[in-house]
């Protein structure tokens, strides 16, 4: 009985019986699959498409521009994976701020923080000054299995 405590103990804090247990809990996922519902729209560039654009990055007003023709078609609501950390002209600040500004509570800017398993670390990254006021925020964080597939999406969200 000690030696089967110990043993447990030790594969406990060592997390050395871990990928079996991702790989137990992804079976079971694959068990229950369920075709997604058409309420969730995801927008992505890939490399291709960023090749084929002459001015990438984009520009805080051509986002304002892409949110303005998404919330016409019908989004519900827009968010992004990016901080919008970076800075930009006062113009294009001001074109995205008026955008954001319109369809609030419905649009979010990424953030980012580190995180380690069961540590979160305070380093922050969040929407640059100029238009942190008028967003929302939202942080997006995944992991690959060893296997391949997403094992944790973790999605935090300011609401209004």
């Amino acid at each position: 009985m000690f030696w089967a405590l110990l043993i447990a103990v030790a594969c406990g804090v060592t997390g050395f019986l871990e990928p079996l247990d991702d790989l137990h809990r992804n079976l079971r996922y694959e068990l229950r699959y369920e075709k997604a519902g058409q309420s969730l729209v995801v927008v992505g560039m890939d490399q291709k498409t960023l090749e084929r654009l002459d001015d990438w990055p984009w520009s805080r007003r051509q986002y304002a521009e892409m949110i303005d023709k998404l919330k016409r078609a019908g989004a519900n609501r827009v968010a992004f994976d990016k901080a919008f950390a970076d800075d930009d002209t006062r113009e294009n600040d001001q074109a995205f701020r008026d955008v954001v500004e319109r369809y609030r509570p419905s649009i979010y800017l990424g953030s980012g923080f580190g995180y380690r398993r069961g540590t979160i670390f305070a380093d922050m990254t969040l929407p640059a000054p100029a238009i942190r006021s008028s967003v929302e925020i939202a942080t997006f964080k995944s992991w690959l299995n060893p296997l391949g597939q997403y094992d944790e999406v973790y999605l935090s969200a300011s609401d209004g």
